[in-house]
């Protein structure tokens, strides 16, 4: 039993599909599109189940006052249900759905920049413990295209950081000019 769980494991891991599970409940990773311009988080190929979408949330990663967009089920509404591979973009409003913070709520409404970073999550309708997200980044090319770079998990468990995440290009541009990486 033991060894067929093991084998399992690692095939999932081959193919980049991760999840943790703990007592508090279980988070996947989950991926990022652009979709007409806008950020879209996205169940995995890979993904087993049906998600039930209880709320989702946008919010930049690490920061305090810069806004929130989110969405979360109305009481007796049926939740959307994505399977494997379906998207949910930045600013769509499902049937049943009303917003997880108002405007009155927050003086800050989300506003996407180039050089920052963000975690989009989807939360379980079913079992509000499960939840699965993504982070990225975004990228400004010097077309003026924005893009969404996610930070994608490594086979060792580390994490690839874009180009685009603020902090590391300040460390590299630190680097550029005295020859050491900023802390």
């Amino acid at each position: 039993m033991n060894n067929t769980l093991w084998c399992v494991t690692c095939v999932l891991c081959a193919f980049g599909v991760t999840a943790q599970a703990t007592t508090l409940g279980r988070v996947e990773d989950a991926n990022v599109v652009s979709l007409e311009g806008r950020p879209a988080i996205c169940l995995s190929e890979h993904s087993n189940a049906a998600l039930s979408v209880g709320w989702v949330i946008l919010s930049q990663s690490y920061a305090e006052n810069t806004g929130v967009w989110g969405l979360k089920l109305q009481e007796g509404a049926r939740p959307l249900v994505m399977k494997a591979g379906e998207c949910l973009s930045h600013g769509s409003m499902p049937e049943g759905y009303e917003p997880l913070v108002t405007i009155a709520d927050s003086e800050h409404p989300l506003v996407l920049q180039a050089n920052q970073t963000y975690v989009f999550r989807l939360q379980d309708a079913n079992r509000p413990a499960d939840t699965y997200k993504v982070v990225f980044c975004v990228n400004r090319t010097s077309t003026g295209e924005v893009q969404y770079l996610q930070y994608a998990r490594r086979p060792d468990g580390s994490r690839q950081v874009p180009v685009c995440d603020g902090k590391r290009k300040a460390a590299l541009s630190h680097k550029a000019d005295t020859g050491v990486v900023a802390p």
